[in-house]
């Protein structure tokens, strides 16, 4: 069949070659010299970037309701260069696609119906509950029928425009006299869309003339194997059940502990091979064995000597006493396995597992010239430190889990029916130190292996303020006011019209009550005074320790760490994937690009452009015939290309490949599909966020920002387009993190309890939107931000209770949703432009203020609840294999409207732990903003870097650029020492008690409804309208 297309296809192109009867060659030379000439449109950067940036980022729909610009005579203003008009493209798609859903449903319910005994009473037994039709089945499957005809009318109606459209391009084409290859694209294309559409449209027929039962189900199945692999419109994310986006990383709970030298080598963790090197400056270590190894004073993966870690090694006097004690006092432990961040982050975080702490300890020694390598071991502690330096537990058990699900393998010890002792998996720090008799004190000539271990501290910790208590808030009362505000429909698994106002009224009292209690009560507090945390117990001694703080057991020693000790992570496209160490990439920006992948690529491109000068943005198309491009993907990691794809037509899309790996696991590859034309940061980021690579990239985008303001042609050359978008979105990237991280931190001490961030990877930046007819890209247009983010993360009650966990998991699962369309709200809008960014959470917040139904749906109510909802065929299809895999799902019934998005926000959720996928239509596990503002930002910088004349791209819309970098450091909220901003924090505490912790208390479970749900719908209300945003922590905006 598929030869018999292709010479079909073949023949056509061949025909429409012939009939135009003419070989067009390149005549673009005086055009590209006219746009590279510094009195036109470019100066001093290649035109065809300027092109393909222009079309690939513009949101002018927004726009133009700003200038007051009728879609019409923008249209016509444009039609010299704009090659088509594809104002029924999307209508075209919508129909196609809603039709393919809504037939392939009904051959899925009609295949149903052959039930054996077992379907027949359980019909009937539906039939009883609902009062429905015992034959409701059978209608099901006839009304999806209807509306699958219906839709496919509407698409036949439409196949004239899309006629149109190709005969547009085909006269664009010769106008512009571009080269044969686009041509030859264009002829098939249309060859292959007609082709398909003949074959659509012979198929229709049989189906929509069928007279008898049997008659329509032939042709419905005859038509549906053909629709199986035609696509339309961008495809839906796939789900895996087993892989939820906001999840737990892999256990160590059982593992064995390593010993011996043997246990490592069998692990693949062998000691690291030796050679000689000569002693450096002043100070001697050739008569310490072993210590002129060259691997003990060099760079590496996690061992990074960057400019900061040897500044801080000279603001210390390169002094191993001073080192060792700086790290022990000021780095935070956090409990985790496998190396995950190099030096140069755990120094800017402040906190890392310990064998981060271990390579920052080492780098900070082999920047003062001072070998020093990793010891790996075990270590007996008494349980009461270990539940303190664990993160204050109630008791070793719970610490013990706390550690085997951050992956460290212990083993406890109990003696008389009481825990008394854990034994852990542990890394250290040996160097070679002038030990005897000054113990370091100093340092001339190495005489010894000195063991330090700078992770291992006490803490003291700090309760923070009882909120429920000074606000004399009652949660039970509370909650039984806001569930009966509404209808709750505990059979049909619903709620419904729900009044947030009690919430919000109690939420602006409680925060005036807290903040005057801080004023009035506290006296420059810290952070720790507020919401609670812990500071280290601080030692400072004249000399190293005399011995490791606890009895221990050395395995073996590295001069790096070993591959098998590593965390790891693959990018890349499709199964071709580049791994990284996570400490090279974690924090770091990581970019996916399209570039034209030809000459000829580039100068159709440039036809793109309207004839003359351009002085507003309405002038740039909103949209472009894609199968005449091809570009090439890319993946840049600081902005070096490390990785490429093959040429692929722009619209297309491929799928952007994650794959992570270390000591415990190698987990199964993620996939999210990309269209080609996307600008997107790739987040790689574990464990923390520094607050020093947002200050780095802070000062970079105020030097961008300098330049664009000042407008000199000369300075605007050296931008590139990472250096505008590729940071634009890498701040938005870390401070997605940084506020995740913060505020979980927040709501786990609210709820006694530790959470800690794994792991989180995914893509923040532009997609455009695509139309797809029977799997021919027609063409790309605007399209907005979006943010897709997968997170692993552990959670642990302090106490161990389970309910309490599996609270503390989805209430870091509704934030990560949350934070998805607020940090491009942050980024991008403001109250003169406000812009609107749409997560799971923020839907079902809309949906319900709308006063739709809110479902929660499992299998007691699947059938009945699908009955009745209508979303996108494929969000329902995911609804039910989620159900039918033993899974619960938050949604609402009908699709919203924000401006530039319509679709729908669900939740899939695993009750038994916790963890969930936080979705919106599409299947991305994420969010999408279309608004004013992005648009203009987005081409405004890119048309004030090369362009001359009338345009000035206004300055508040830049100011959003400089604010980025900055604003994310408010949120960084795991130090106690801070003086206390009660102004940002005193909210924070309120959305954490009222958006968090006020709907896991007895009061929403007492009253017996669904718990989950109301958690979301408050959690929605209460955060979207409360949090405050970042800027006003910093400038008091």
């Amino acid at each position: 069949m598929k030869q018999r297309v292709n010479h079909r296809v073949n023949h056509a192109v061949n025909q429409r070659a012939n009939q135009r009867g003419l070989r067009r060659t390149l005549q673009g030379g005086d055009m590209m010299h006219a746009l590279r000439d510094p009195s036109g449109f470019i100066r001093g950067l290649n035109a065809l970037v300027l092109v393909f940036f222009l079309t690939t980022f513009y949101a002018p729909s927004a726009l133009a309701m700003k200038v007051g610009i009728e879609e019409q005579q923008k249209q016509g203003k444009l039609q010299a260069s704009l090659p088509e008009n594809q104002g029924d493209n999307a209508a075209y798609t919508a129909s196609l696609k809603r039709m393919k859903g809504h037939l392939q449903e009904a051959e899925r319910l009609y295949n149903e119906q052959d039930k054996n005994l077992i379907g027949i009473v359980t019909d009937i037994k539906n039939a009883i509950e609902t009062g429905g039709s015992l034959f409701q089945q059978d209608e099901r499957w006839k009304r999806e029928l209807a509306i699958g005809l219906q839709h496919a009318g509407q698409a036949t109606e439409l196949n004239a425009s899309v006629d149109a459209g190709f005969e547009e391009v085909e006269r664009w084409l010769q106008e512009r006299a571009l080269p044969e290859a686009m041509q030859q694209r264009h002829d098939v294309a249309y060859a292959q869309y007609e082709q398909h559409y003949a074959e659509f449209s012979a198929l229709l027929t049989p189906l929509q003339r069928a007279q008898s039962e049997d008659d329509q189900i032939n042709a419905l199945r005859a038509l549906n194997k053909f629709l199986v692999d035609q696509q339309f419109g961008r495809q839906h994310q796939a789900f895996d059940q087993d892989r939820l986006g906001n999840s737990s990383p892999e256990s160590a709970k059982g593992a064995p502990l390593l010993l011996t030298a043997n246990d490592y080598f069998r692990a693949g963790m062998d000691a690291n091979p030796r050679v000689q090197l000569a002693a450096l400056g002043d100070f001697d270590f050739s008569q310490l064995p072993q210590a002129d190894d060259p691997a003990y004073l060099a760079e590496s993966d996690e061992v990074v000597l960057s400019d900061r870690v040897r500044a801080k090694a000279a603001e210390l006097e390169h002094d191993p006493v001073k080192i060792y004690h700086w790290v022990r006092n000021n780095i935070e432990t956090i409990p985790g396995w496998g190396s995950y961040q190099n030096a140069d982050l755990t120094l800017g975080a402040q906190r890392g597992n310990a064998i981060d702490v271990a390579s920052l300890l080492i780098a900070l020694l082999r920047a003062s010239g001072i070998p020093a390598r990793y010891a790996i071991g075990v270590a007996d502690l008494d349980a009461a430190r270990y539940n303190n330096w664990m993160g204050n537990f109630a008791d070793a058990n719970v610490a013990s889990n706390y550690a085997s699900d951050n992956g460290i393998a212990t083993q406890l010890a109990v003696h008389g029916g009481v825990i008394n002792t854990v034994r852990t998996q542990h890394m250290w720090v040996q160097a070679a130190i002038d030990f005897f008799p000054s113990r370091g004190a100093k340092n001339n000539s190495a005489d010894a292996w000195v063991d330090m271990d700078a992770s291992f501290k006490q803490y003291d910790y700090q309760a923070g303020l009882d909120a429920i208590d000074i606000t004399g808030i009652d949660p039970e009362a509370l909650a039984e006011q806001f569930v009966n505000s509404g209808t709750v429909d505990e059979t049909a698994g619903f709620v419904q019209n729900l009044d947030p106002a009690q919430l919000l009224a109690a939420q602006e009292q409680a925060q005036a009550d807290l903040q005057a209690y801080i004023e009035n009560n506290l006296t420059d507090p810290t952070v720790g005074d507020v919401i609670g945390g812990r500071r280290t117990i601080i030692k400072e001694y004249p000399a190293l320790p005399s011995s490791l703080p606890y009895e221990y057991v050395r395995g073996t020693t590295y001069g790096s760490i070993p591959a098998a000790l590593q965390n790891k992570v693959a990018v890349g496209f499709d199964d071709d994937r580049v791994e990284f160490p996570f400490a090279r990439v974690n924090n770091q920006k990581v970019t996916l690009q399209f570039t034209p992948a030809t000459q000829a690529d580039e100068d159709a491109l440039a036809a793109l452009l309207p004839d003359g000068e351009i002085t507003d943005v309405s002038q740039l198309p909103d949209s472009i015939p894609s199968y005449l491009i091809s570009v090439i993907p890319e993946l840049s990691l600081n902005g070096e290309v490390f990785h490429q794809a093959p040429a692929m037509r722009l619209g297309r899309e491929i799928n952007l490949s994650y794959q992570l790996s270390g000591p415990l696991a190698t987990y199964a590859p993620y996939h999210y599909s990309v269209v080609a034309g996307s600008y997107l940061n790739v987040p790689l980021v574990a464990q923390s966020v520094s607050p020093e690579i947002l200050i780095d990239l802070q000062a970079r985008v105020e030097e961008t920002r300098t330049i664009l303001e000042a407008a000199d042609p000369v300075q605007l050359a050296t931008l590139s387009r990472d250096a505008i978008l590729g940071d634009l979105f890498y701040a938005g990237g870390l401070g997605y993190f940084a506020q995740y991280s913060g505020l979980s931190h927040i709501a786990a001490l609210q709820s006694n309890g530790s959470h800690k961030l794994e792991f989180g990877y995914g893509s923040y930046g532009y997609e455009p939107n695509v139309s797809t007819f029977f799997g021919v890209v027609r063409g790309i247009k605007t399209g907005g931000a979006a943010m897709n983010i997968r997170l692993a993360n552990t959670v642990q009650s302090n106490l161990g209770e389970q309910d309490t966990r599996v609270q503390m998991k989805f209430q870091a699962g509704l934030l990560s949703s949350a934070l998805e369309h607020a940090v491009p709200e942050q980024m991008f809008s403001d109250p003169a432009n406000p812009t609107d960014g749409v997560s799971a959470v923020k839907a079902l917040q809309i949906a319900a203020s709308n006063g739709q139904k809110i479902y929660q749906i499992d299998d007691s109510n699947l059938n009945a609840a699908l009955n009745d909802i209508t979303l996108d065929p494929a969000v329902e299809a995911e609804i039910r294999e989620s159900v039918n895999n033993g899974l619960t799902v938050i949604t609402h019934s009908d699709d919203i409207q924000v401006p530039g998005w319509s679709g729908a926000g669900y939740v899939i959720l695993d009750t038994d732990t916790g963890a969930g996928s936080y979705k919106i239509s599409g299947g991305g596990n994420g969010s999408y903003l279309l608004g004013l503002t992005i648009g203009i930002t987005l081409v405004g910088i890119l048309v004030a870097t090369l362009a001359t004349g009338s345009f000035v791209v206004i300055g508040s819309i830049l100011a959003s650029l400089g604010i980025n970098a900055t604003f994310f450091a408010a949120w960084n909220l795991e130090f106690s020492d801070e003086e206390f901003d009660f102004k940002c924090f005193a909210v924070g505490l309120m959305n954490g008690l009222f958006s968090i912790g006020f709907f896991f208390g007895s009061g929403v479970a007492a009253i017996g409804i669904y718990q989950a749900l109301v958690a979301a719908l408050g959690f929605g209300t209460l955060y979207t309208s409360r949090i405050p945003n970042p800027r006003q922590c910093l400038f008091g905006d």
